[in-house]
């Protein structure tokens, strides 16, 4: 049992978390902030956008995971995995220049990685549908 695809998309999104946490130590270092965020609102943005970002991920790893086991195909899963990639990082960005104001990144991450959801929701409901017993 592989996951080729998935295992892919893992390392790319493990590389983007460990950037948000370095963003994180970075700022809490220069800051003077153990822990919280000491009402510095350039911190507080930055544990947000972590944040955020943890919200999302392990429901996409785990639905672009059941798609690849159940033999969705491999170009899907590549458009799925790169739309939600790229727009986390549009996410990151948008929300960390904006300091939580509206950003066009911000904007776009949100659609992206939306649509992402969606069309994995619909591949999977396509797939179920399509199964012969």
């Amino acid at each position: 049992m592989l996951a080729p695809a998935t295992a892919f998309y893992a390392v790319a999104l493990v590389a983007l978390k460990l950037l948000l946490v370095g963003r994180i130590i970075a700022l809490r270092q220069r800051l003077g902030v153990g822990i919280g965020d000491g009402g510095h609102r350039e911190l507080q943005t930055a544990i947000r956008v972590h944040g955020n970002y943890l919200e999302y991920l392990p429901l996409v790893l785990v639905l672009m995971f059941i798609a690849e086991m159940n033999g969705v195909n491999y170009a899907a899963l590549h458009v799925a995995g790169l739309v939600f990639v790229v727009s986390r990082f549009g996410h990151a960005y948008g929300l960390s220049e904006g300091q939580g104001a509206w950003h066009w990144a911000r904007a776009a991450g949100v659609v992206g990685t939306w649509l992402s959801l969606l069309f994995l929701c619909g591949l999977l409901v396509h797939n179920g549908l399509s199964v012969s017993y």
